[in-house]
């Protein structure tokens, strides 16, 4: 437990002492930044038998180490179903798999993050849920969430065809990640009915690609068995918090009209996520679906500061408002969520190799 609170203190400490950054500097990346993608890449790529889920996933490597490429490629998420095979077959087992996830998280992280006024306030935002229990935990989810914040960039930054693209290799991984396609009508300020009709399309031929054939197993799996997460409610609000902050003080964004087009339609969705939680019998079911929302936080708190406060004192109080409030969160999951054991003690698998 003891890394866990380590990283997340170093992220706070360092939101606390930087400044915000123009546009222009948002692509540099200096050795801290580069030295915590490693260690979080290695801390979810390496770690052994330690995240929710660990045990369905080593299964999922096994079932594949009899089988064919191309049984791997039928199956539901053929990304997904390639890197097992590869990790049953090449030698890795397990740590391909876990590594991969860790690789791909780092990167979603630091391109998403990279491109906010304070990307260690982002990352402070990230490391709770994002990286601890969503990347360690929910490994498909957490791949195509990695590309999903990728995409959002790329969305923000070129062409609607780039992130489809990138939205696409994520839902090779994780199918839910297509929902995201139609966000790309939304996003734009111009010519959207143009827009809005090829997006149709690529929504409609990634339906029939991606989730045609896991609608119903979803449906049945999550909302017709009524499953509930303890914490849903929880995360779902904090989303919610990030939303109606965004709306409330919108005018305050500095953001061109592309990017408040794009975070204005993300908070209008978000703010339905409680009231589905009312009326779909499954808690569990809007958990997932919400969880892509994730980067809706880290958008609208490492922004926060400069939005609400014109000096650097004020500033800093309000980043460190934000540090303890998820301080308070993680110490809450950590320490009473009824799946948490399962992070807990942390197995770093090379050390657990030279002493056991």
């Amino acid at each position: 437990m003891a890394l866990y609170w380590i990283l997340l203190f170093l992220c706070g400490l360092f939101a606390l002492v930087e400044h915000s950054r123009p546009p222009a500097l948002r692509n540099m990346i200096d050795a801290p930044w580069i030295l915590m993608m490693v260690v979080v890449a290695c801390m979810i790529g390496l770690r052994w038998e330690t995240g929710g889920d660990w045990f369905a996933y080593v299964a999922m490597v096994d079932s594949l180490s009899w089988t064919n490429l191309e049984y791997a490629l039928s199956r539901p998420d053929p990304g997904f179903g390639l890197l097992t095979y590869f990790a049953a077959n090449g030698g890795g087992g397990m740590t391909t798999v876990t590594m991969f996830s860790g690789i791909a998280m780092a990167v979603g992280l630091t391109v998403f993050c990279r491109n906010q006024p304070r990307p260690w306030l982002a990352l402070t935002a990230a490391f709770p849920y994002m990286i601890v229990v969503l990347g360690m935990g929910y490994i498909r989810q957490g791949i195509a969430l990695s590309f999903i914040m990728i995409g959002l960039i790329v969305l923000q930054r070129s062409s609607v065809l780039r992130y489809v693209m990138v939205i696409a290799v994520g839902a090779a991984f994780h199918s839910s990640a297509a929902l995201f396609v139609p966000i790309a009508a939304l996003a734009q300020a111009r010519n959207r009915l143009w827009t809005m009709v090829w997006v149709g399309i690529s929504a409609g031929a990634a339906f029939f690609l991606f989730l045609r054939e896991q609608a119903d197993t979803f449906i049945t799996n999550y909302v017709e068995a009524e499953y509930n997460s303890t914490g849903a409610l929880v995360r779902v609000l904090m989303t919610v918090l990030a939303a109606g902050a965004f709306l409330l003080f919108r005018p305050r964004f500095q953001l061109d009209e592309r990017e408040r087009t794009l975070w204005t339609w993300l908070s209008v969705i978000a703010l339905a996520f409680p009231v589905l939680l009312v009326v779909l019998p499954s808690s569990t079911a809007v958990d997932r679906i919400a969880l892509y929302w994730l980067p809706l936080q880290l958008f609208v708190f490492s922004r926060l500061p400069d939005a609400l406060a014109p000096d650097i004192k004020t500033q800093r109080l309000i980043t460190l408002a934000i540090f303890i409030a998820y301080a308070v969160t993680f110490y809450v999951w950590i320490n009473f969520a009824d799946n948490a054991f399962g992070w807990v003690p942390y197995k770093f698998k090379p050390l657990m190799e030279t002493f056991y």
